[in-house]
């Protein structure tokens, strides 16, 4: 039987170094993770520096103070001491000066440097118009607030109204259509 006065004395805490806190860690979430039928991981590695991991984030940039761009990432690992966002599953959504949707864009992941309004994204990028008449393709791609535009020096792909441009270096608006090519 357990003496009930364990439970009133004091805990002391100890120092537990980092090797040890991490398998700590492990054997917990091990053992939480056990416990239910969920498919995600238990356990999540934060990258070195990173003070913060979501789950979900949604976000905005602003131009001329109007939102020029949502950004909804699955992912994303926050550092307090900048203003960079590491984002992974990403999806973004610019609108035109009218407050309407002017593209959608899907990318594996992205940095969101929020102080200077600039989500660069890459790996599988596609950037397509609200209309779905334009449609970009590329590994690589930055989008600046400021500037309201879109641009690569990757090489690209871009399909209008069944017409395809293949070219390395790509600059356009928010809806594709004052587009083109710096080859």
């Amino acid at each position: 039987m357990i003496d009930p006065s364990f439970l009133e004395r004091p805990m002391r805490a100890t120092s537990v170094g980092p090797l040890s806190r991490r398998l700590h860690t492990l054997a917990l979430a091990l053992v939480l993770g056990g416990c239910t039928d969920r498919t995600e991981p238990a356990l999540v590695e934060i990258p070195r520096g990173a003070d913060h991991f979501l789950t979900g984030l949604s976000t905005h940039l602003f131009s001329s103070g109007r939102r020029s761009l949502r950004v909804d990432g699955e992912e994303a690992y926050v550092y307090t001491d900048s203003s960079t966002v590491w984002i992974f599953g990403v999806s973004a959504t610019s609108f035109g000066p009218d407050g309407m949707v002017a593209s959608i864009l899907h990318a594996d992941s992205a940095r969101l440097d929020q102080r200077a309004g600039e989500l660069t994204v890459w790996g599988s990028v596609v950037l397509q118009d609200q209309t779905g008449n334009r449609r970009l393709e590329t590994d690589h791609l930055t989008y600046q607030a400021e500037l309201d535009r879109f641009h690569t020096e990757s090489e690209f792909v871009f399909r209008e109204s069944g017409r395809v441009t293949e070219a390395r270096c790509f600059e356009s608006d928010a809806t594709l259509a004052d587009w083109r090519s710096c080859q």
